[in-house]
């Protein structure tokens, strides 16, 4: 780039900008700015964590948007899934599976005697018990349960409205390879409490019913 002749008889850097003198000419060039240095570490392991959490919670967006229904300070139901989810990455002792993984957040009920079991090469049967008894639930709460493959992350859920007084539901598993490892989660929510007031007591903290490998 050519400039003015105020700085004609200028030559030297200004800033990240070099000025020098061709041809008769002032010329004002770019510095290149310096290469970043990779993360290593723990910083590396921080951008690891965050990428893996990520991509879990993209393929279980729709579970998230009800799950997280409770937004804060005008954040997404997206952005209060993630924030939980890497706090809990982060505490968790084994990041390779899915322990840590939460699908909902609130004060209603959960289930009590978890459970799940093949019932054919591509299906389970996921049953639960009566609820926490000190917290608010109804029998018409609905269930929402996902079966998440760890390696590919696809996850399928159940094809069907399912009350919690129902205690139980089957699922076809996602795609998999010998091997697999397929994580069961459910979430419970009121349909009603959702439509009308959006409360924390609309949802309930989601639970690891178990894990099957195929």
């Amino acid at each position: 780039m050519k400039i003015n002749s105020f700085f004609t008889e200028y030559s030297g850097k200004i800033g990240n900008i070099s000025v020098y003198n061709a041809y008769g000419q002032t010329i004002a060039r770019t510095l290149p700015g310096k290469p970043k240095k990779k993360a290593r570490g723990r910083k590396l392991e921080c951008q690891h964590d965050f990428s893996r959490v990520m991509r879990v919670l993209q393929h279980l967006a729709d579970y998230i948007r009800i799950g997280f229904i409770i937004k804060q300070e005008a954040r997404s139901a997206f952005a209060g899934a993630l924030s939980v989810n890497i706090r809990r990455m982060n505490q968790s002792d084994q990041k390779s599976g899915l322990g840590w993984l939460m699908i909902s957040k609130g004060t209603l009920a959960g289930a009590s005697e978890l459970k799940v079991e093949l019932i054919s090469t591509t299906e389970a049967l996921v049953s639960w018990d009566d609820p926490v008894i000190w917290q608010s639930w109804s029998e018409k709460d609905v269930a929402m349960i996902a079966a998440v493959n760890d390696r590919t992350l696809e996850v399928t859920g159940i094809r069907s409205v399912v009350t919690r007084s129902q205690k139980q539901a089957e699922i076809i598993l996602p795609p998999t390879n010998p091997g697999d490892s397929i994580w069961f989660f459910i979430g419970f929510y009121s349909l009603e409490n959702i439509l009308l007031k959006a409360t924390p007591s609309a949802v309930s903290d989601s639970q690891l019913i178990g894990t099957i490998m195929v």
